[in-house]
């Protein structure tokens, strides 16, 4: 299962709850895409509870589409306790001008404060 969320008008917020496959990532997109049709740029909230997988296909499609929008993001935000994830988000940098920053779960509050801005 997925939520999404504002608390501001230029984020976009995603609480993640379920596995994350393609059909999951192309919901995601979507709302993304949806927003940068009002903004010329978002930031990005992503939060991710523990137990869930990432399919490969749908970590592909994150990457062709973080990229093909790279100058479209200002900042994203990662909350997780799942440290492959902090790791796959350090890569975001690679392929992205954003400021990308991980978050534990119990530094939620702070994720939410530095997005706003």
């Amino acid at each position: 299962m997925i939520s999404t969320f504002e608390f501001a008008d230029h984020v976009v917020g995603f609480l993640v709850n379920d596995d994350i496959d393609k059909e999951l990532i192309e919901k995601i997109h979507e709302a993304i895409d949806s927003k940068l049709r009002k903004h010329e740029m978002v930031n990005l909230f992503v939060e991710i509870t523990e137990g869930n997988q990432f399919s490969f296909s749908a970590l592909m499609k994150d990457i062709v589409f973080k990229t093909k929008h790279s100058g479209q993001f200002g900042k994203i935000a990662i909350v997780t306790n799942l440290e492959w994830f902090k790791a796959y988000a350090s890569m975001k940098d690679v392929f992205m001008d954003a400021d990308v920053r991980s978050f534990s779960n119990n530094d939620r509050l702070e994720a939410i404060n530095w997005i706003s801005q």
